[in-house]
C-alpha cells in the first residue's frame, strides 16, 4: 500500500510541475496523475500549453527583477503593458533591452524601438540590420 503511495506521489509530482511548465493547472494535473500514473502523463502530453500573455520569457534571476520594476515603477509598468499589447515577445524584447542597459533615462528610445519592430512585424516588412 505505501509503496502505491509513493508511486502515486512521484506521478503527482511530475504532472504538477510538467503542467505548470505548460500554464496548466498543476493541482488539478498533480490529482489527475496521482490516481492515473503513466497514463496521466500520456494524457498531459497531449495537452497544449496555455499561451500566457502575462508571462516574460527573461531567463534566470532577472525575471523576478523584470517583474518587481513592473510593479513598483509606473513608467516602466505602462512602458511594458505598452510592448505588452503589441505582443509578448515584444515586452520580452523590451525587458532584455532595459535591463541590458539598466538606465531608465533610455526607456522612452528602448519603448519606441520596440514599437517600431512590432509595427515592422505586423506588415512583414524585414527589420533594420535583419
Amino acid at each position: 500500500m505505501i509503496f502505491f503511495i509513493i508511486i502515486g506521489l512521484i506521478f503527482g509530482g511530475i504532472g504538477a510541475a510538467w503542467a505548470n511548465s505548460k500554464h496548466l493547472n498543476p493541482l488539478l494535473w498533480g490529482i489527475v496523475c496521482f490516481f492515473t500514473g503513466f497514463i496521466g502523463l500520456i494524457i498531459l502530453a497531449f495537452q497544449k500549453a496555455d499561451a500566457d500573455p502575462e508571462t516574460v520569457l527573461i531567463a534566470g534571476p532577472e525575471v523576478g527583477r523584470w517583474k518587481a520594476l513592473v510593479e513598483v515603477d509606473p513608467e516602466i509598468g505602462a512602458a511594458a503593458a505598452s510592448a505588452r499589447a503589441a505582443g509578448a515577445q515584444y515586452e520580452q524584447l523590451l525587458a532584455e533591452k532595459y535591463l541590458a542597459l539598466n538606465d531608465k533615462q533610455y526607456l522612452p528610445a528602448l519603448l519606441a524601438k520596440v514599437l517600431e519592430e512590432a509595427k515592422q512585424g505586423e506588415s512583414g516588412q524585414p527589420a533594420p540590420g535583419a
